[in-house]
């Protein structure tokens, strides 16, 4: 299980020039490039954003659609994914939409 904590807005050069300046470049607590991070996670796992308090705020299969602004971020593989998860963020997200 991959977890990579405490995302921030870059500031280090090396990894702000890699992109165009309209691209949010962030970096975990070690320094490492969300972009370049990516590449580690499996295509078959759950990848959530967890925020300081360890709440779980957005997950997605597709590692590329999320951004951890602030987060930090994992990835469960599907054997260790609660049976009821999905079925709970889909009642709430149903809730939300009302």
């Amino acid at each position: 299980m991959l977890i990579y904590r405490n995302f921030t807005t870059s500031r280090n050069i090396d990894i702000l020039n890699k992109y165009p300046d309209f691209v949010l470049v962030l970096e975990d607590e070690e320094g490492n490039d969300w972009y370049a991070l990516q590449k580690n996670f499996k295509e078959d796992t759950l990848k959530i954003l967890f925020n300081d308090e360890n709440r779980v705020v957005s997950y997605s299969f597709d590692v590329s659609s999320l951004t951890p602004t602030n987060l930090s971020a994992a990835e469960i593989p599907q054997e260790k994914i609660p049976d009821d998860f999905l079925q709970i963020q889909q009642g709430i997200n149903s809730l939300i939409t009302k």
